[in-house]
């Protein structure tokens, strides 16, 4: 098993200078590369001002005091001006999976109206490449993704199964094993819907997910929050996941507290993290970029082993479109 751990890091890309020094005025030589690089200095720190070797927050001054623009460059070759004046402020965070070596330009206006460039190399924190599941989980392009209650796979979201009489797969695509589950709101004749199955629920109340139009966010920063309808916070937390190989039962564990509605069945609203058997983690039977199963065994089937039929609890989400 491999487990990924998420930090939390959040860099926008911001510049700060004062207005009167953006005027390229002051300028009154010309300069050369190596003159740019050297009276340009940079003092880096983290998102609270602490000075850090690899930070990404940047304040500059420059000696003798000269207007110049500080430049990185995009992917396409495009220029990202980051920041322009005699001393200024700004943050810089490459795209994830790039190198932490990254080169800054710095170009200034010289007295006889053209320009000049120098080059300086800095270090600078770069999360890591996401691994496959979490980029399956979380969404490597925008940082989050947005799960919702799924109901097309048999019609239920949650509910009861027997456990691991097939694979994993079958689960998810097809509801393998499912003996019973909530399909709506309210309102059903045999009580199959969240109103009326609330003492699975933490206090005997409907919290705001027990709702098929509640969602919840899993963000690359390790964070999950379940909303209500509404987008008022349910519960939040962090969550690990454990990716399994080689598994036709489950392709990972996803350890968490915060997911939508996350009671084992027939426990009082216990969740994994209160029970003492099983894996103390969701079981993920079935992840895709857009579905994907939750699964976690009774005791007795947990006591039972893979393939027991025993009770289980299953929990069917989509991907918002």
């Amino acid at each position: 098993m491999k487990k990924i751990l998420l930090g939390m890091m959040a860099v926008a890309m911001l510049a700060s200078c004062n207005p009167t020094e953006k005027s390229f005025d002051m300028n009154a030589k010309s300069y050369s590369s190596e003159d740019l690089s050297s009276i340009v200095t940079f003092i880096q720190t983290d998102e609270n001002g602490n000075v850090q070797t690899d930070g990404n927050y940047f304040t500059y001054t420059t000696n003798p005091a000269t207007v110049v623009s500080i430049i990185a460059l995009r992917a396409d070759g495009s220029e990202n001006i980051l920041a322009t004046g005699a001393t200024g402020s700004f943050s810089y965070a490459p795209s994830r999976g790039s190198d932490p070596q990254q080169t800054l330009y710095i170009r200034a206006l010289n007295a006889d109206g053209t320009t000049t460039t120098g080059e300086t190399t800095v270090t600078v924190f770069v999360p890591g490449e996401l691994e496959p599941a979490i980029k399956l989980l979380a969404s490597n392009d925008y940082g989050s993704k947005v799960w919702k209650w799924d109901t097309s796979i048999t019609g239920s979201v949650w509910g009861n199964m027997g456990y691991c009489g097939g694979s994993g797969a079958d689960v998810g695509t097809a509801g393998n094993g499912q003996w019973w589950g909530i399909i709506a709101n309210d309102g059903t004749e045999d009580g199959s819907d969240f109103a009326h199955q609330l003492d699975h629920s933490e206090g005997g109340v409907n919290h705001g997910d027990g709702d098929l139009d509640a969602y919840m966010t899993f963000g690359t920063d390790g964070l999950v929050t379940s909303y209500a309808a509404d987008g008022t916070v349910v519960r939040s937390g962090a969550y690990e996941l454990t990716a399994i190989e080689g598994d036709d039962w489950k392709v990972a564990e996803l350890k968490t507290d915060a997911i939508l509605w996350p009671w084992i069945i027939n426990t009082g609203a216990k969740k994994p993290s209160e029970v003492d058997w099983g894996p103390g983690a969701y079981e993920v039977v079935y992840l895709t970029g857009n579905k994907m199963t939750l699964v976690y065994p009774g005791k007795d089937a947990a006591a039972g082993g893979l393939g027991s039929w025993k009770e289980a609890t299953y929990w069917h989400f989509k991907a918002k479109e």
